[in-house]
């Protein structure tokens, strides 16, 4: 069975492919990570090296580098919210990190294509 079928952010919806394969053409001078977009290298420099943190939550106060960030924590402390579903088994999961460990752990026949 393909992995893509399995893997989707909503029952039926669509596969969001990761963009591991993208070249790397931006790189950062205090640590050499590297980025597929300038706009990431940037938000890597405010966050990592100078520590910027202007997106606050309002129910812990815990802070955030982006706005993204911020959206994520909320959705997954606050609301408990579990976007991604594995389509073998009809489980919900936090992350697409969690949904792959899952479908790699109790979906061993599956493969990436």
């Amino acid at each position: 069975m393909d992995l893509k079928l399995l893997l989707s952010t909503q029952p039926g919806g669509a596969f969001e492919e990761k963009r591991k394969s993208q070249v790397k053409s931006y790189f950062c001078e205090k640590c050499s990570t590297g980025f597929t977009a300038k706009g990431s290298l940037k938000v890597h420099l405010r966050t990592v090296h100078e520590g910027l943190r202007p997106y606050g939550c309002g129910e812990c106060n815990k802070q955030f580098g982006t706005r993204n960030n911020l959206m994520r924590h909320q959705r997954i402390v606050h609301l408990n919210q579990k976007p991604y579903f594995c389509g073998a088994c009809k489980q919900y999961f936090v992350t697409l990190s969690s949904v792959n460990r899952h479908i790699s752990r109790k979906h061993k026949e599956s493969s990436v294509s």
